[in-house]
């Protein structure tokens, strides 16, 4: 969906990609204004424009929680700059166990807490020619609960970022560019799929396999390792 830059001639531009980002969720689920404030939210955040906005988006059979600003100019001599995308990121999970949730149990949940978390290992990096290189990148951070059986040998949380969702194109449009944003989902995935990826060196292997399989690139507690076909894709 392309948004009419001239309605706002006269407004800042992380007005703008605020209503660009919205406009694209909108197309896939219900919105809201409402966000959550990340933990250095305000001047000291290393995001662009320094507003860390988590966003949910309500989905029939899931919840996604979307960062809203890493892709806003980078700072406020720059909001008047039309055609600064900021980062050009967008950071997003989708956890089916959050469907139908409210704003509270939202707040209160671990994948809310996990993206904050991972988003602040990346916030102001200028990971964008990375992510464009290599497709996805692999993390590992520390575990949650509800995943516990996916830890590896040293206790940690592997994750995937990158996996395309295989439902959306996972890129929104900005300043007549299409793909000016590129969404990013975190997708953790078992031990032996991480050292897969690490010993083949091949991150996007992973995020195709993962994008094919029923389970796409949704936080899925019950979803099997994947290996057997990772094998096979390259055999």
């Amino acid at each position: 969906m392309t948004i009419d830059l001239a309605q706002f001639k006269d407004a800042e531009a992380w007005e703008y990609g605020d209503a660009c980002r919205q406009a694209y969720w909108s197309r896939f689920g219900t919105t809201t204004d409402a966000a959550f404030f990340g933990p250095t939210n305000g001047a000291l955040s290393p995001w662009p424009g320094h507003a860390e906005n988590f966003c949910p988006v309500f989905l029939p059979d899931s919840t996604i929680i979307a960062t809203s600003g890493m892709s806003s100019p980078w700072g406020p001599d720059d909001w008047d700059e039309y055609g600064d995308t900021g980062e050009g990121l967008e950071y997003y999970l989708d956890s089916p166990r959050l469907a139908g949730a409210g704003m509270e149990e939202i707040r209160q949940s671990w994948e809310l807490a996990l993206i904050m978390s991972v988003v602040s290992h990346f916030a102001g990096q200028d990971y964008r020619p990375t992510f464009d290189f290599y497709d996805c990148l692999t993390l590992r951070t520390r575990p949650v609960e509800a995943l516990e059986d996916w830890v590896d040998d040293e206790g940690l949380l592997c994750l995937l970022l990158g996996a395309a969702s295989g439902v959306r194109e996972d890129r929104i449009e900005m300043f007549g560019d299409p793909e000016a944003v590129r969404l990013i989902a975190l997708t953790p995935i078992h031990p032996d799929e991480m050292e897969w990826a690490r010993r083949n060196d091949d991150r996007g292997a992973l995020g195709r396999v993962l994008t094919a399989s029923p389970y796409r690139n949704q936080i899925r507690p019950d979803r099997p390792s994947l290996l057997p076909e990772l094998e096979a894709s390259v055999s």
